[in-house]
């Protein structure tokens, strides 16, 4: 059980952190930058890189950084051009100029085309040094499919599989739109029975790479009942009746709930880019604001470091909120703790100022994932109800106090994923 911190193309990480594991994408930076960075070869955790061909429907006029990327790797097919005597620069320049033109969201039908593309999609994982392989697949938008085209390229990434001869456990991408979700009940969704019949006939397998998209403009937070639910399902049928592993992403910090229905790890990180996949979110729009906020899993939620904990102060209930204090936020827990006036650069709510924010939402969730590594299942299904109930209502109490003068978040999020947490273990007995 691990939690991956998403890696995109900042990789500053405070390297006194044991990270169980990272994870790397393919919109995050062009493949000649992998064989580039030696920042690669210093990652010692477990690494996995999602190849990303759930994207292929970007847009390259909106889009043209990702795009250009993407556009770089040979399971993807569009042209990109060869860097040749090119310097790195003039290439992605050129490659990004191009990308309008390159750039074809038409993907090959073709059985061999595919295994071809998926067999360099796998060796290309193994030659950065990966200890999980992901078998590329694309997004699934209509809960009426029959999934014929993804297990094509399942099936043909499992041939690849056998040919390279690798004995690293690999992974199916299961990329799926929340449309298919938040519409039904799991046990009223067929769409949910055909995933399951699908990818436990296939048992050379070893688990299942969890992705989901969300189509909701502007929500931050996975709210959904049904949705909420649904993933919970999806962990405990692939992980306690199929036995796959079960790896969810961008799903924000619900994917620590997972591990309560049986999920073996999760990924995420300090951004909203890096916490949910929406195709809203690879728009280019000339930059954007990063500000530093302190999270806290105990509450399921970010804080403004200074101008939300003093809130909490004023009123008393700071010591109540439990926020946990990490070598990265101690001072700042300290100096609120004891009402002294905030005086540590570092947590300053400054533009950009977010790298001891970052290093401490990675230490907060490694504990956190630690902690409850060695539970059984429902130790950890107790543990995690716990945590929901708990944070609800300290969440509640706050919104109910500091209502003229909201903080950063409301925490309404967490009402929802209790809910579908205590509707799934309501229905454990019919599983």
């Amino acid at each position: 059980m691990s939690y991956f911190f998403n890696l995109r193309y900042q990789w500053s990480i405070d390297p006194s952190i044991n990270l169980g594991g990272v994870t790397f994408c393919a919109s995050g930076l062009d493949m000649e930058s992998f064989f580039r960075r030696e920042t690669i070869e210093n990652q010692t955790q477990e690494k996995i890189f999602d190849p990303q061909l759930y994207l292929i429907d970007l847009d390259p006029k909106n889009s043209p950084v990702a795009c250009s990327r993407l556009s770089s790797f040979p399971w993807f097919p569009a042209s990109c051009i060869e860097q040749a005597e090119l310097g790195y620069r003039e290439w992605m320049k050129q490659v990004k100029e191009s990308i309008e033109d390159n750039w074809s969201p038409e993907l090959p039908t073709d059985f061999e085309e595919i295994k071809e593309r998926a067999f360099k999609c796998l060796e290309f994982q193994i030659q950065i040094g990966c200890s999980i392989l992901v078998a590329p697949s694309t997004l699934i938008k209509n809960p009426s499919t029959s999934l014929d085209y993804e297990m094509q390229w399942i099936d043909a990434s499992l041939d690849a599989y056998a040919e390279i001869g690798s004995d690293l456990p690999i992974y199916a991408t299961l990329a799926i739109s929340d449309l298919c979700l938040k519409e039904k009940k799991p046990f009223d969704n067929p769409f949910l029975e055909l995933c399951f019949d699908q990818l436990s006939s296939r048992p050379e397998l070893d688990g299942i790479y969890f992705v989901l998209e969300r189509s909701t403009p502007g929500q931050k937070r996975l709210i959904n009942l049904n949705t909420v639910e649904s993933i919970l399902t999806l962990a405990y049928i692939f992980t306690e009746k199929i036995g796959f592993d079960f790896f969810t992403n961008y799903c924000e910090e619900f994917g620590f709930i997972t591990l309560g229905a049986g999920g073996t790890h999760f990924g995420s990180d300090d951004t909203v880019k890096g916490r949910r996949l929406h195709l809203q979110d690879f728009v280019e729009r000339g930059g954007g604001t990063n500000y530093p906020y302190i999270f806290s899993l105990n509450n399921f939620s970010d804080f403004r470091p200074i101008t939300d904990l003093q809130k909490i102060s004023d009123i008393g209930f700071f010591n109540s909120l439990n926020i946990e204090s990490t070598r990265f936020s101690n001072d700042l827990i300290e100096a609120i703790r004891n009402k002294r006036p905030v005086t540590v650069p570092e947590w300053q709510e400054s533009l950009n100022n977010v790298g001891r924010a970052k290093n401490h939402y990675i230490e907060c969730l490694k504990d956190q994932v630690d902690s409850i590594a060695e539970m059984n299942l429902n130790e950890k299904i107790n543990y995690i109800h716990q945590m929901l109930i708990s944070a609800e209502m300290r969440m509640n109490y706050l919104e109910t106090r500091i209502k003229d003068d909201p903080l950063l978040e409301d925490g309404k999020h967490i009402s929802n994923w209790r809910e579908g947490f205590e509707r799934f273990i309501e229905n454990l007995e019919y599983f």
